[in-house]
């Protein structure tokens, strides 16, 4: 979600909120290259970090050629880079530009088809055929919701039907049964996401999750399908997450956990001490694109956010290096805090 605003900050440079965060944080450059800023919004450090993702894809499209920096933008037609390796300029004709280009650069560039005509340069996304920046769906995101329509997930409800002995009620707010229904559509808490949702999505109770799907996919464009889809993993994790903060309040249900008497067997977050500072570190593999990325959220004792960092980086590795990796990355992120 994070990388389609930055992409829409850098393909949009006239839209009123490109021009806030240009003339904040980066007045004479773009924003690939803006600088983090002092003292920058929660929103600005937000998308600022995102950008990394959008570099992965982006590439400049020639038109007349007048908007497009030779030697710092990425514009070349060739998938392995599509960066000029040449360390000085000239492009006027055939002769100059072999004289000044390497064999590479030069060969590259002489292939552009340019014409009197043309329209100015512009961004396009090179990972989709349309040059348009898609949201990928993760896997596990995927898993999800296929367990979602398949009527799998572990509800309350669903699980008082395999003869567990809980509550089928909605643990947080104590209302209606928890299906899954319930959970990702009628919730009082997921019918504020859907309302909220830019555009906002129909959320109608009196049907199946599939039934749902299936009438948003065919009302609503590619992308407010792909954000669907992420607003329901999010929502679902946002219920967890508040459930176990809950618990972690509750004195009482803080010494079942600890007796482990509660019957999960998840794993339950708890909030930090008095006077302490507690770090949250997650990695995640993108296995298709070869990349792996690794998130830090920090809190205090009064659960206070105080500070996040993500990245996304090229590489393939096996799971328990990556996991290794963010250890690793988390304790260079601390000390560069004091």
């Amino acid at each position: 979600m994070l990388a389609k605003q930055g992409w829409r900050v850098l393909v949009s440079p006239n839209s009123l909120v490109s021009q806030i965060y240009k003339g904040k944080y980066f007045p004479r450059s773009d924003f690939l290259i803006a600088n983090f800023g002092n003292n920058p919004n929660f929103v600005w450090r937000s998308i600022w970090q995102v950008r990394d993702i959008v570099k992965l894809g982006d590439k400049r499209i020639i038109g007349s050629g007048t908007t497009t920096s030779i030697l710092s933008q990425p514009w070349l037609p060739d998938h392995s880079n599509v960066f000029v390796t040449t360390t000085h300029l000239g492009l006027h004709n055939k002769m100059i530009v072999h004289d000044m280009f390497n064999a590479r650069d030069a060969s590259l560039i002489l292939g552009l088809s340019l014409c009197i005509s043309a329209g100015d340069d512009y961004w396009s996304w090179i990972r989709e055929s349309t040059g348009n920046f898609l949201l990928k769906i993760p896997p596990k995101v995927k898993n999800f919701m296929w367990r979602a329509v398949s009527n799998a997930l572990p509800t309350c409800l669903q699980l008082v039907t395999r003869h567990v002995n809980i509550s089928p009620t909605c643990p947080i707010f104590k209302s209606q049964p928890k299906s899954i229904t319930h959970a990702l559509i009628s919730c009082s808490f997921a019918q504020a996401c859907w309302h909220h949702a830019q555009p906002s999505v129909n959320a109608t109770a009196n049907t199946t999750v599939g039934m749902w799907l299936s009438n948003v996919f065919t009302a609503s464009d590619m992308e407010t399908n792909y954000r669907t889809l992420m607003l329901c993993w999010v929502a679902s994790s946002a219920l967890v997450t508040l459930d176990q903060w809950r618990k972690a309040r509750d004195k009482q249900n803080l010494l079942s956990l600890a007796l482990g008497t509660d019957g999960s067997k998840a794993e339950q977050w708890t909030e930090p001490g008095p006077n302490t500072i507690k770090i949250n570190i997650d990695a995640t593999l993108f296995e298709r694109e070869g990349s792996y990325g690794f998130k830090i959220v920090a809190r205090d004792s009064l659960v206070t956010l105080l500070d996040t960092f993500a990245v996304c980086n090229m590489g393939s590795f096996a799971a328990e290096v990556v996991e290794a990796i963010r250890v690793k990355e988390a304790l260079s992120w601390i000390k560069t805090k004091g």
